[in-house]
Parts: C-alpha cells; structure tokens; sequence
C-alpha cells in the first residue's frame, strides 16, 4: 500500500525481511518487481506522486468493461478526459452517481 493505494503484492515468504527491509528503506516499486512483487498497472504514477494521472488512467481503463460500475457514465467520463481541467480533480461513485472531489481519498 501506498497511502490509501494498493499499489502491488506477492509472495516473497522465502526471504520477507528483505522484501520489506528494501521497501522501508526506500526502495521503489521497479526495485521490488525483481522479489517476486507483482506490480498494479500504473502503480509507478502513484508512487511517483502523480495521484490525479493514475486515477483517470484507471478510469480510462475501466471504461472499456461494460459490466464495470462506470459504463453508464462512458460517455461523458469519455468527454471529460479530452479536457485538463476535470482531470486535475479525482472522480468517485456513489448511489449510482458520479462525484468529483480535490482529494484522493473518499469523502
């Protein structure tokens, strides 16, 4: 985890102190791919500190699902990722509604 983030995972029961000695002593997740860590897609964003970059390339992601909990707002999410603005803030749903927030974090 990084912050509120699940950012990778893995089985690194052969040698745990290590994996989790490198990460508190800051290794990056580039550093940990190589112990056995499976990193989350765009993960490297995130942990660069590029919070609102990571997120709306998500969505880009998901949109391409037509069972995921944002295909009914496809068409807008789609417009709204044309602009620069709207991605600077970080989208949420909730009640079958799409928010927007400044903070990462769900309200």
């Amino acid at each position: 985890m990084l912050g509120p983030a699940h950012v990778a995972s893995g089985d690194v029961t052969a040698d745990p102190a290590a994996a989790v000695s490198q990460w508190l002593h800051g290794a990056t997740l580039a550093d940990l791919k190589t112990d056995g860590v499976v990193i989350e897609n765009h993960a490297e964003l995130f942990e660069r500190g590029e919070a609102a970059r990571w997120h709306w390339i998500l969505v880009r992601d998901r949109l391409g699902d037509p069972d995921d909990t944002l295909a009914a707002s496809r068409p807008l999410l789609e417009r709204l990722l044309e602009r620069e603005l709207p991605t600077r803030f970080f989208s949420f749903t909730s009640h079958y509604q799409l928010c927007f927030a400044a903070s990462s974090h769900y309200p």
